[in-house]
């Protein structure tokens, strides 16, 4: 679904729901509104909206809440619901090379194509061997269908629908952070890697909390001390799912050019976990800032600056979706 952008962007998360309104300004953008309410119980699963009516009446909440009146929004799907996967195929005319991409990622995926709503964009081509790459991005129709359900239910049109690893990396890309980068987005039940070359998202994968909560990892500013509890834990997970995502992903550690690994989330704000990866790998990382483009009040106080960065980088990068174009 496409159309003109209002610069309005909606994330359902499983801890909130939470709306952003952005405006042009000179090369950035301007905060024009932002909110966020609780997402109600048991109305969300794994990603999945199982209760369309109460996430409708949560998403009125929030508009109303940030005084948003434009009904027109870009709205992100959790990336757990969506399947990535860069192909090679043959080099045919677009119309031949959607329909075989298509059909060769339903043989991979435990879905048919009719059950599917997909998009395919052309990363590279090979003109000696004539094959070309393309990227699928396909998630189910009921997941898209009960997102569309339940914003149309409250008068709300989707302007666009993407993934939240695609509205992810462009919050974070306005950070100055471009090219062949790793995003990791810690969140308060689990964490999610996205690999994203040349501008193109690769592959994106979820990892559970099996060992510690996520939860337990201290806030910023309360201290290194609290990492160092949690770290003997939590960071041989956290080192051992990018070393496995980069090396599914073809991408040696030691490669000229690659990095860095972009921190976002609730969990990336805490202290001194960027220093602790940073001595376990051999690439830069760095702490994800999706408000370096944003033009904020300067009566913004900083705990709302903060809860800014770490919480509504997915509706940012929603919203940002035509505004920085």
């Amino acid at each position: 679904m496409y159309g003109r952008c209002s610069g309005i962007g909606l994330d359902i998360g499983s801890s909130g729901i939470r709306l952003v309104q952005l405006k042009k300004y000179r090369k950035n953008y301007r905060l024009l509104a932002y909110a966020e309410v609780k997402t109600p119980e048991n109305a969300l699963e794994n990603g999945i909206i199982t209760d369309v009516e109460a996430i409708a009446v949560a998403v009125d909440r929030v508009y109303r809440q940030a005084g948003v009146r434009t009904r027109r929004v870009v709205a992100s799907i959790p990336g757990q619901q969506a399947w990535v996967r860069c192909l090679t195929l043959p080099r045919f005319n677009r119309r031949e090379l959607r329909r075989a991409a298509l059909y060769q990622a339903a043989a991979l995926l435990p879905f048919s194509v009719d059950e599917m709503v997909a998009d395919t964009i052309i990363c590279a081509a090979d003109k000696v061997s004539r094959q070309v790459e393309v990227l699928v991005v396909a998630a189910r129709k009921r997941v898209v269908g009960a997102l569309v359900e339940c914003l149309r239910m409250v008068d709300i049109i989707p302007e666009a629908v993407e993934i939240g690893p695609v509205s992810l990396y462009r919050a974070l890309r306005t950070d100055g952070v471009t090219g062949n980068l790793l995003v990791v987005d810690i969140g308060s039940t689990g964490m999610r890697l996205s690999l994203v070359c040349k501008g193109v998202l690769r592959c994106t994968k979820s990892v559970a909390p099996s060992l510690p909560s996520f939860n337990r990892l201290p806030a910023a500013g309360k201290g290194a001390a609290g990492v160092g509890l949690a770290a003997p834990r939590f960071l041989p997970l956290l080192v051992k799912e990018i070393v496995l995502t980069m090396e599914e992903s073809g991408i040696r550690r030691d490669r000229p050019g690659v990095g860095p690994i972009v921190l976002t989330g609730k969990g990336a704000a805490t202290e001194g976990l960027v220093e602790l990866l940073q001595d376990n790998l051999a690439q830069p990382v760095l702490l994800g800032d999706p408000l370096a483009r944003l033009s904020l009040t300067g009566d913004c106080p900083v705990q709302e600056v903060e809860r800014l960065r770490f919480r509504y980088a997915v509706a940012i990068g929603a919203a940002a979706r035509e505004v920085v174009r």
